[in-house]
């Protein structure tokens, strides 16, 4: 009996491993069709939504990891699934990832069969470690650009195997749609337009 307890109890930590909280929530937010509030707690799976003019942010907290979904954006959040990458799949809209730099904060995850954390949608893949980044993702044309703040990302393209490249700060890479199936050449983009975008989305 004892043993059976002990069991429970692991299994529980295992499946609430990557719980989240929200940090901050503006105008309608759903969490599958159920909106939320700033007390709400996101955990299992469901679909995130955010409605016109609103946002929410929200804290992996295994992970040291914030993610700002904007406004008129969806997002299938899943952490029943073993890897890390298969954990947040971001479906629609724009949406910006501030992970720590804190080497400690990534020590608990097994990278090496799990994978590193990261985000997924059609198009692409993104490997992260202490990073800043934008992401749009457009469903309809089915295409994804990646706009660095800071760190590094292994950006990797879902539609032609073997494709990806690493990007730096000030870097915007696209794949998808009006891209192409492959990574195009990455771009440096002057500071004018880094501050545009950074100013897209708040980082807290």
């Amino acid at each position: 009996m004892k043993k059976l307890i002990i069991s429970s109890l692991l299994l529980t930590n295992i499946v609430w491993a990557s719980e989240t909280t929200i940090n901050r929530l503006n105008g309608a937010v759903t969490f599958d069709g159920r909106p939320l509030t700033i007390k709400s707690i996101l955990k299992d799976k469901g679909v995130l939504k955010t409605g016109d003019k609103s946002l929410i942010i929200f804290k992996i907290n295994t992970w040291g990891t914030r993610i700002v979904l904007g406004p008129n954006s969806s997002m299938e959040l899943d952490f029943s699934k073993k890897e890390f990458a298969e954990q947040v799949r971001f479906t629609q809209g724009i949406c910006r990832w501030i992970s720590s730099k804190m080497k400690s904060m990534h020590k608990a995850h097994d990278h090496k069969n799990k994978g590193e954390m990261g985000l997924v949608t059609k198009a692409a893949s993104f490997g992260v470690r202490g990073t800043d980044f934008l992401v749009v993702n457009t469903s309809l044309l089915e295409e994804t650009e990646i706009i660095m703040f800071d760190g590094k990302v292994n950006f990797k393209s879902n539609l032609s195997k073997n494709d990806e490249k690493e990007l730096g700060p000030n870097q915007w890479g696209g794949v998808g749609g009006r891209f192409g199936s492959k990574i195009g050449e990455i771009l440096t983009l002057p500071k004018n337009i880094i501050d545009f975008f950074e100013s897209k989305l708040p980082n807290k």
